[in-house]
């Protein structure tokens, strides 16, 4: 696991169980009524083949700033993470990033 201690929130690295707990969460898919779905926007591998990441524009019709690209990871919105802190660490909101590149408190829902 890669970690970038910058992007990372004091009280999650606290309440973790492990040093090696993964710390975020990547969107996997994006949504949104009347449009189509986006799967890994990301990219991934699918065994030895390497899906490209989407480009920008492809994302940009579900709102960039709007849209949520990584968020903070616990056992409430990862439920396998058993090393992850049991609920969001700043209690109410996870920190979030969004394709647009700014960072905001989200709610949990």
């Amino acid at each position: 696991n890669y970690e970038a201690e910058i992007l990372t929130n004091p009280a999650y690295l606290r309440m973790r169980t492990s040093d090696t707990a993964q710390v975020y969460v990547f969107t996997d898919r994006l949504q949104k009524e009347g449009l189509p779905f986006v799967w890994h926007p990301w990219g991934r591998r699918d065994g030895e083949t390497l899906r490209s990441s989407q480009k920008l524009s492809a994302v940009a019709p579900y709102g960039l700033g709007e849209t949520v690209a990584v968020t903070e990871l616990d056992q409430l919105n990862y439920p396998g993470a058993s090393a992850a802190p049991p609920t969001p660490p700043l209690g109410d909101v996870r920190m979030c990033l969004y394709f647009d590149w700014h960072v905001a408190p989200t709610e949990v829902e």
